[in-house]
């Protein structure tokens, strides 16, 4: 009798009735669940959800087929999960040093352009400000050189108000005048105009 009673308590049957036939049958109930954090552990550890499931099968079959279930997704989805993730990275990763190496040639390309300015306004910014005829006459003949060599930048002079040409304009450069030197720059930075006024 105890020993019928102990196997009753290991498999407890339930009684259902079939809703089509009215007849009644006994089902063997299949036990409790898998707890919700087994089921997350089996998902990320795929084997130990694979282990509960072969360890819990025959006993608890409820049990067991939950692990297993999420076991299952763990091990296809992770790692698709791990490669959208590395390839993320890689991706990331190939964009600073791009985005880095783009940043290093535009520095150093700016760096190129300034120094190249710098060097061409030097030959004619010497003579900004007020300067005696002699100087004024030089610069023309420094401008006139200029434009002969280079057809794709040409500097405009314009002696008191009236555009010259540059040797047109030494021509009229009075001796014992001084005379009032100013430039114009283009988008670039480029001298591109240079205004003359005559002070006296």
């Amino acid at each position: 009798m105890e020993e019928q009673n102990q196997e009753n308590a290991k498999e407890p049957e339930v009684i259902i009735e079939n809703p089509n036939t009215g007849a009644t049958e006994q089902k063997k109930d299949e036990g409790e669940k898998a707890p919700a954090g087994l089921k997350v552990l089996s998902f990320f550890i795929p084997l130990a959800g694979l282990i509960l499931f072969a360890v819990n099968y025959s006993d608890k079959p409820r049990y067991a087929k939950g692990c297993g279930i999420c076991a299952l997704i763990g091990f296809f989805v992770i790692p698709i999960v791990i490669i959208l993730i590395a390839f993320l990275l890689i991706f990331a990763t190939g964009f600073m040093i791009y985005s880095t190496a783009d940043q290093s040639v535009m520095n150093a390309s700016s760096s190129l352009e300034a120094q190249a300015v710098e060097s061409f306004n030097s030959t004619f910014e010497r003579y900004e400000g007020t300067q005696t005829y002699v100087a004024v006459r030089s610069l023309m003949s420094t401008v006139s050189n200029h434009n002969l060599a280079y057809d794709d930048h040409q500097i405009t002079v314009t002696l008191d108000g009236k555009e010259k040409t540059p040797s047109a304009a030494r021509l009229e450069i009075v001796s014992g005048n001084s005379y009032q030197v100013k430039f114009g720059y283009d988008l670039s930075g480029y001298i591109d105009e240079i205004e003359i006024t005559t002070v006296a």
